[in-house]
């Protein structure tokens, strides 16, 4: 194993590289077991690629201060067998290509919140793609705001899992811009929360459960200020509330809550749904 140790005294400052994409990375952690452990600050900035690309059996431990900032694909990129864990706050901004995503998991990479992430200005695709395992630890947070297409993307074979507090709110208006799309498995555990508010343009819903999608609501679901879509629309999939969890919608410009044949909501002995316009 290689390994890259950041002292909490160390800062890594890593900007304006523009080979193009395919060449142009921050920071690229391969395949011969790499571990790079930030205790200090790592930096990057204006990247024509991926800011951050942790490669296959590679891992990213942060346990100090990651900032990225103006990147063409993704700040954030785990591939099948990598691993991102941080405990300590992450800002990732601005993502300007035409394929770009705030944090993109591949199947099989592996991705860890224990403390604070932000999101924010995400041009194209969506501030978090997840095909992988992606976990939001409890007392943890994530704040995905001013985004184009999509705050979360859970696909087919992403496995997300929230036991702490994801705020999604304040998207740029485009058409088919969701807070959240699922496609996959999500959890949201007792202690768990997701906020998702101020979701605007035509045929834009807060949350939308897709085909073959399981959500499994053990906690807090608030939906409100949706103004030109629905607040959660379930045409597809599985959607669980179980005792003592909630579902609230508020200010919700079309449908608060739309169920479609072929998709099963169940709302379990002592669940709450309050869903109101």
């Amino acid at each position: 194993m290689t390994l890259l140790d950041n002292r909490s005294t160390g800062t890594i400052n890593i900007s304006d590289i523009n080979h193009g994409v395919g060449d142009g990375q921050g920071i690229y952690l391969t395949t011969d077991f790499t571990l790079l452990n930030n205790q200090g600050t790592v930096s990057i900035s204006d990247i024509d690629d991926n800011a951050l690309h942790v490669f296959d059996n590679s891992t990213f431990n942060n346990v100090g201060d990651l900032l990225i900032d103006n990147f063409r694909e993704a700040g954030i990129r785990v591939d099948d067998d990598g691993a991102f864990f941080t405990s300590d706050p992450v800002t990732i901004s601005n993502g300007s290509g035409v394929n770009s995503f705030g944090v993109r998991v591949e199947v099989g990479g592996e991705f860890r919140n224990d403390d604070k992430i932000n999101i924010s200005n995400i041009n194209q695709e969506a501030c978090i793609l997840n095909k992988g395992e992606f976990t939001n630890r409890a007392d943890a947070f994530i704040f995905v705001s001013d985004f184009a297409n999509e705050g979360i993307i859970n696909s087919t074979a992403g496995i997300l899992d929230n036991q702490g507090e994801i705020s999604i709110f304040d998207n740029t208006g485009n058409a088919n811009s969701h807070g959240i799309r699922n496609f996959g498995e999500i959890t949201t555990g007792i202690d768990g929360e997701i906020q998702i508010f101020n979701i605007s343009g035509s045929n834009s819903h807060g949350f939308f459960n897709d085909t073959n999608a399981i959500f499994m609501n053990e906690g807090r679901i608030a939906v409100s200020a949706v103004s030109n879509g629905k607040g959660i629309f379930l045409p597809h999939g599985e959607f669980i509330i179980t005792k003592n969890a909630s579902v609230v919608t508020a200010n919700i410009a079309s449908d608060p809550l739309d169920v479609r044949l072929g998709s099963e909501l169940d709302c379990q002995l002592g669940c709450l749904m309050d869903i109101k316009n």
